[in-house]
């Protein structure tokens, strides 16, 4: 299983934004849809990892083994590793699949990715893909895979 979706985040700063999110709910709520978009602070995103770029990404995650390392899965059939570092400068290719994966037409490719609960032991993920319909057992259609790999 990944790590929490706000790796690296204190405790207390999750209970504040939690509480602002429970706060500006409750305002939008009270005001009902006479919300005046210039009245509410704007939203800061900062990147998370300035210094890289991603094919078509989809997912990330992290395996709970220790490593501290970051997954992205990339739509076309790749999943990108890096430290989880928001100044790291590149990332490698963790896993690739070039056989049997459908990327043509919108929900297809390279879907999903999840580590063993056990991964930090048996190095163990699961990955879910849009397969080919040649790899299907009715080969007129597409077909979604769940494949475990090492």
């Amino acid at each position: 299983m990944g790590m929490p979706p706000f790796v690296g985040v204190e405790k207390r700063c999750l209970f504040r934004l939690v509480l602002n999110l429970i706060a500006a709910v409750l305002v939008v709520s009270a005001l009902g849809s006479h919300v005046d978009a210039d009245c509410l602070p704007p939203i800061q995103m900062p990147e998370a990892f300035p210094n890289l770029t991603f094919v078509e990404p989809i997912f990330l995650t992290a395996p709970a083994d220790g490593s501290d390392r970051i997954f992205v899965v990339e739509k076309l059939g790749t999943i990108q590793v890096f430290p989880n570092d928001p100044t790291v400068t590149e990332s490698t290719t963790f896993f690739s699949i070039d056989e049997g994966l459908s990327t043509s037409g919108g929900e297809q490719g390279l879907l999903g990715l999840a580590c063993d609960p056990d991964y930090a032991n048996n190095g163990y993920f699961y990955i879910n893909y849009t397969a080919s319909s040649s790899t299907c057992t009715d080969t007129s259609l597409r077909c979604t895979k769940v494949v475990r790999h090492r």
